[in-house]
C-alpha cells in the first residue's frame, strides 16, 4: 500500500504539472462523460426512486451531477480506485452515496476459501475535527470496516470493531486478477513523461544558443572572413568562450565546415 500512495501522489503531481499527461487525462474525460448522461426507468414508480435519488443535493455533489461523475473519471484514471459507500437510511430507505479516498483504504479482506471475493474494507484515517472555542485542529486515527456490497451474511465485528452498516462498491482499473488494488493509468507515462521533459530542456538550450546568431555565412579561409568583417563593419570574435556571443552575432564558418 506504501507503493500505491506514493504513485498515486506522483500521479497527482504529474496531472496537475505536466500538460501532456493532464490534456491526455482529461481529453478520456470529456470522451466518457462530456456529452452528459440520463437515468431514468421505464416503471414510472422505479423512475420515481431513481429520480429521488439522483436529485438528491450530497448526490449530485458526489455523482449524480455532470462536474461529479468528471471529477470521478479524472481520479479513477489517476488513483484507479474508487470506493463508493452507500449509507441507507432505514425509516425512508433514501440512499445516499459517498467515496472513501482511496488511500484511506489500507486492507481488502477476502474470503480465506476464495481470494478473488473480497469481504470486508479496512480504512484507516486521520480524523479532523475543529474546536471552535480554541480555533485549532485535533487529529484522532480512526479504524472502520465496511463489508462489501455483495457480502450479505457480514460478521458482527473484526478485532472489537462493530462492522459498518454501510456497504462499499469498489471500482478498479489497470489491474491484473490476482491485484486487490488498482494502479494509476498514468504510472506508465511517468518515465516517458520525465525524459520528454529533459529532452525539451535540452531542445531549448540549443535553440537559445542559435538565437546568438542571426545568420550564418560560409567564407574561403581567414581573408574571407577579414572581407566580411570589414562590410559589416563589425569585429571578429577572439576565441575567447568566457562569455557567449552577443544577440544577433553572424556566424562565420570555412568552406566544408558546413556539417
Amino acid at each position: 500500500r506504501e507503493g500505491l500512495k506514493r504513485i498515486n501522489k506522483l500521479a497527482r503531481i504529474y496531472f496537475l504539472n505536466d500538460p501532456l499527461i493532464r490534456r491526455a487525462v482529461l481529453t478520456q474525460t470529456q470522451y466518457v462523460f462530456g456529452q452528459g448522461i440520463q437515468i431514468r426507468a421505464d416503471h414510472p414508480l422505479v423512475d420515481e426512486v431513481i429520480q429521488d435519488f439522483v436529485d438528491d443535493s450530497k448526490n449530485k455533489a458526489e455523482i449524480t451531477e455532470h462536474q461529479g461523475r468528471m471529477i470521478k473519471e479524472t481520479e479513477l484514471q489517476l488513483f484507479a480506485n474508487i470506493y463508493f459507500v452507500f449509507f441507507v437510511d432505514g425509516a425512508t430507505g433514501r440512499v445516499r452515496v459517498r467515496t472513501i479516498p482511496a488511500d484511506e483504504i489500507a486492507d481488502i479482506i477476502t474470503d480465506p476459501e476464495d481470494s478473488k471475493t473480497p469481504l470486508y474494507y479496512k480504512r484507516v484515517w486521520m480524523k479532523r475535527t475543529f474546536d471552535l472555542a480554541t480555533g485549532q485542529y485535533t487529529s484522532e486515527q480512526k479504524i472502520a470496516y465496511y463489508p462489501h456490497w455483495a457480502n450479505f451474511k457480514p460478521a458482527g465485528a473484526i478485532t472489537g470493531k462493530k462492522i459498518e452498516d454501510s456497504v462499499v462498491y469498489h471500482i478498479a482499473v489497470n489491474k491484473l486478477s490476482d491485484m486487490k488494488f488498482g494502479v494509476s493509468e498514468i504510472y506508465s507515462a511517468f518515465s516517458w513523461s520525465k525524459a520528454y521533459g529533459k529532452f525539451l530542456e535540452d531542445w531549448a538550450t540549443i535553440i537559445r544558443s542559435y538565437a546568438r546568431f542571426a545568420w550564418g555565412l560560409t567564407t574561403k579561409g581567414r581573408k574571407g572572413a577579414a572581407k566580411v568583417k570589414d562590410k559589416l563593419q563589425s569585429s571578429i570574435g577572439t576565441g575567447e568562450d568566457t562569455y557567449p556571443p552577443v544577440a544577433g552575432s553572424v556566424f562565420l564558418s570555412p568552406e566544408g565546415a558546413e556539417g
